[in-house]
């Protein structure tokens, strides 16, 4: 499977742009936990603000992935849903998944079918996001996947929460 995560373009208003280029660890987690024989790409759209739209498109063109992830805070869901909807109108059948704080703890505010998600990854994500592309490359059922909201339909359905992972000594 070819896979796209994204991470919104927004910064906080109190951190210059210029001040801090670290890669997005949570997406490099994502990505380092997805089974090898996929493909996955990650683009930080923080460190393209001025060419928001070009670089989604062409990454959509040049990637043809058939699963994109966002990474959204909460100040950034308005962007996410603007690129939701672009990226929509390059390819309305590819999937798309959003996780991180914001759709995390307010999944209500990602199910309305026309903002186009098709699954909400919560919370730890690692795992989650793992199960999620091995049940779309099994075509195992959803409802199996841990910490998952998936849409069928119009309609929104919540998975089993996933269980924290207990550190050990």
């Amino acid at each position: 499977m070819r896979i796209l995560l994204l991470s919104m373009p927004d910064s906080f208003e109190h951190t210059p742009v210029l001040a801090i280029r670290m890669p997005n660890g949570a997406l490099a987690s994502l990505a380092g936990n997805v089974d090898s024989h996929h493909q996955v790409s990650i683009a930080d759209l923080v460190l393209v603000q001025s060419s928001v739209k070009q670089t989604v498109a062409r990454l959509m063109r040049d990637l043809q992935p058939e699963l994109v992830g966002l990474s959204v805070m909460t100040f950034q869901r308005a962007t996410a849903r603007r690129i939701i909807a672009f990226i929509r109108s390059i390819d309305p059948s590819v999937r798309i998944a959003v996780g991180g704080y914001d759709p995390s703890l307010a999944p209500e505010a990602w199910t309305h079918p026309g903002i186009g998600v098709d699954f909400i990854v919560r919370s730890e994500a690692d795992l989650t996001f793992r199960d999620l592309v091995r049940a779309l490359e099994a075509a195992a059922p959803l409802s199996t996947v841990a910490g998952l909201v998936y849409r069928s339909g119009t309609t929104f359905h919540s998975a089993p929460p996933r269980p924290v992972t207990a550190i050990e000594d």
